[in-house]
Formats: structure tokens, sequence, C-alpha cells
């Protein structure tokens, strides 16, 4: 009973944690979505209005936001990559920390530690096996969380343009 305590504990930490993450990478899609969208707005502008921006000189303008928009772009998808990766860390770290701190409270009880190694280990063994399956999901939860303004935008637009073309 008490190493499956600790078994769900660490499954419901890594949900808090995958919860936590997913906010996060909300965000950071939406900025990014915002950033992409700003940079091909420039690029229109740009190709839309080659004479004035020579006859103007606002070249160095509009690329200085050009710039900050691909700055802030690239940011988003290196902390989207880097926090993709944490949750497996910490989870491995969670089995391991989890795993030592059940045996110091059998060992604190006065039990007999031997006999719960095996056990205790192969439990290990199998939550460690387990964490590839758990990071794929936690993945595409996350990669969910990233693009869900990217899909509500797409949709947003595309529901527009349906409602369009049937008035016509």
């Amino acid at each position: 009973l008490d190493l499956f305590l600790v078994i769900v504990g660490v499954l419901l930490s890594l949900a808090i944690f995958t919860k936590f993450i997913g906010k996060l990478l909300a965000k950071l899609g939406n900025n990014k979505r915002v950033t992409e969208g700003n940079k091909i707005e420039y690029v229109h502008e740009l190709t839309g209005m080659f004479r004035e921006v020579i006859y103007l000189k606002i070249s160095d303008y509009i690329m200085k936001d050009f710039n900050f928009a691909a700055t802030k772009s690239a940011q988003a998808s290196v902390i989207q990559t880097t926090l993709s990766v944490i949750p497996r860390n910490v989870l491995e770290l969670i089995i391991f920390c989890g795993s030592l701190g059940f045996l110091l409270i059998l060992s604190s009880k006065g039990a007999d530690l031997i006999s719960y190694i095996p056990t205790t280990g192969t439990v290990m063994f199998a939550m460690l096996r387990m964490v590839p399956s758990v990071n794929k999901i936690n993945l595409g939860i996350q990669s969910y969380y990233f693009s869900k303004s990217f899909v509500e935008e797409l949709d947003s637009e595309i529901n527009s343009n349906s409602l369009i073309q049937s008035k016509f």
C-alpha cells in the first residue's frame, strides 16, 4: 500500500508539473503566433512598398522591428524545446528520490530493508521503463498547449471565410 501511494504521488506530481508547463507553453505559443504574424506583415509591407522604403529611408526602423519579432519567435521556440525536455528529467528524479525516500522511511521504522530492496528495485525499474511512454504523452500535451493559439486563429479565420462565402 505504501508503494502504491508513492507511485500515485509520483504520477500526481508529474500531472501538476505538466499542467504548470502547459500554461507557460500556452502563453509562449500565443506570443510566437503574434510575432510570426508580425514577421509576415513586415515581409508583405516590404514587398509592397519597396520604393517608399528606399525614398523615405525607413529600412532601419522596419529591420529593427522585424529582428525584434524574429528574436521573440526564436526565443519562444527555444523555451518550448527546453520545457519539453524538463519533465522527463524531473520524472526520473522523482522516481529515484521517491524510491530512496521510501527505503529511508522503512529504515526509520525499523523494517528489514533487505526484504524490500528487490521489490523497490523492480518497481523502480518498471517506472523507469514507463518514462519514455509518459514523456511521449507529455510532449503531445505540451505541443497541444503550444499550438493551441495557432489552431484557434486558423479556426476563426476558416469560420469567418465560410460565413462570408455562404452569404454570396
